[in-house]
């Protein structure tokens, strides 16, 4: 599974911890008000009631805001990424225009005490009971004024102003994602850094229609700064700018050694191994040289996959064999091969001789270097 799968997944089941939280309050809360159920209900107006139910949704909120870092937690240690842990989510609990994550939950929170009440009022002049208050609010959500019942007990539409859902689990939802990407962000960008990383980019993560997203992923951030996400639910992926200077590459001197241990290790286990794919391909030491230097948006990633190569090719996918771009009496063909890497289309490029022999040639994430 690549990070991208991984923060998705993570993100993903979110909004089941969510519902779970939230059927389990509004439960607690209907069957401490049902006896109190009248036309104009408050909970203010029994204080008794009111300290019980603020309890509950307190409650809700902290256990929303728990689920989401214990899901960020976990996604840093499968990752790799937890010497960054404690960083990141002091990042990710940060105040924005005065606003973080426990305080937007309270909001929220405060919120669906607000929709109980309603419906509480309205099981009272319509006359319904407990399971059929439960199936309307499960119905309409976020949107109680689209019920007959709602608008016919008197109640109106509501709205808690610009930027705020009413649809409480989709909230909550948004919020405990927008943490578990803040705090993988964070330590993503920072594991780049000590990786001697100097800037980075972004690529679209999804395919849905984005402007703003796709508008960012032309410029070019350096490494201090964690610019994403760059609004909620937005899965971009940080990618390092890597191959000369121009592009921000800077290695290390333990670096460099490294991937000289690499070079020398891949030449010593794999030098002239022919593997099978849909063609038969020899490994060089020029090829794993080439691949090693070669610029790649995943350069360190990259670099480590020489390290299993036969298996890299033999599970790669076959995409095509074309005529060789430039003039080499030698050389006739390019035969292209696809993979992944951290959620990366690349590709592995191998060149067939006059003699037939198909050669390693590189990897790389531009298809134009058939």
């Amino acid at each position: 599974m690549t990070d991208h799968e991984a923060v998705i997944d993570a993100m993903a089941s979110v909004k089941g911890d969510v519902k779970k939280r939230t059927d389990e309050a509004i439960a607690a809360i209907l069957l401490l008000a049902w006896a109190f159920r009248q036309t104009g209900f408050s909970f203010e107006d029994y204080p008794e009631l009111d300290e019980k139910v603020n309890k509950l949704l307190q409650a809700l909120s902290d256990g929303n805001l728990a689920d989401a870092e214990k899901r960020a937690k976990a996604l840093l240690e499968e990752l790799g990424l937890e010497d960054w842990e404690e960083a990141a989510r002091k990042y990710a609990a940060r105040e924005i225009d005065g606003e973080n994550a426990p305080w937007r939950l309270d909001l929220h929170a405060s919120h669906l005490k607000e929709l109980l009440a309603g419906w509480i009022a309205v099981a009272a002049a319509q006359k319904l009971s407990l399971s059929q208050t439960r199936l309307l609010m499960n119905t309409y959500g976020g949107a109680p004024w689209l019920s007959k019942k709602w608008r016919e007990s008197g109640l109106g539409k509501i709205g808690w102003g610009s930027g705020y859902q009413t649809d409480v689990v989709s909230a909550m939802t948004v919020i405990g994602q927008d943490l578990i990407n803040q705090t993988y962000q964070y330590a993503k960008v920072h594991q780049m850094k000590e990786q001697g990383v100097t800037h980075y980019r972004t690529i679209r993560g999804s395919t849905y229609d984005c402007p703003l997203c796709d508008e960012m992923t032309k410029k070019r951030w350096p490494i201090d700064e964690v610019v994403l996400p760059y609004h909620p639910r937005c899965v971009c992926i940080p990618v390092p700018i890597v191959g000369d200077k121009e592009r921000g590459l800077t290695l290390t001197d333990e670096q460099k050694a490294h991937r000289k241990a690499i070079f020398d290790e891949a030449r010593e286990k794999f030098k002239g191994m022919t593997v099978e794919n849909v063609v038969p391909i020899t490994i060089t030491t020029k090829g794993i040289k080439e691949t090693l230097n070669q610029p790649h948006v995943q350069y360190f990633e990259k670099n480590e996959l020489v390290l299993n190569l036969p298996d890299v090719i033999r599970g790669a996918k076959y995409v095509e064999r074309v005529p060789y771009h430039k003039e080499n009496y030698f050389i006739v063909s390019s035969h292209i091969l696809e993979i992944d890497i951290n959620g990366r289309k690349s590709y592995i490029v191998a060149r067939e001789s006059r003699d037939g022999v198909i050669s390693f040639y590189s990897i790389s994430d531009n298809y134009e270097i058939k």
